[in-house]
């Protein structure tokens, strides 16, 4: 399942500010909380077993799809970091 445009919209935006005004440090140092951090693994590992259900489904694919846009935005801080 794809994220609504709305909702892909308002992560970009969110992506943009942050690399517009936190510190590259700051957005290199941020990593999701052990809570989140144990679900995605939890959710991950249902769905390697093909025991995912649908709606767990849907909530994985979203923190794949911040998970995604969270490495844009650390790659963009890296790419600032370098730049004179």
């Amino acid at each position: 399942m794809t994220m609504p445009s709305v909702l892909t919209s308002l992560y970009d935006e969110l992506i943009d500010y942050l690399a517009d005004t936190a510190t590259p440090e700051l957005i290199l140092a941020f990593k999701p909380s052990e809570k989140i951090q144990q679900r995605a693994e939890e959710l991950t590992d249902l769905n390697k077993a093909g025991t995912l259900p649908p709606d767990k489904a849907d909530e994985l694919e979203q923190m794949l799809q911040f998970e995604r846009r969270l490495m844009a935005l650390k790659a963009r801080a890296l790419m600032g970091r370098k730049q004179p």
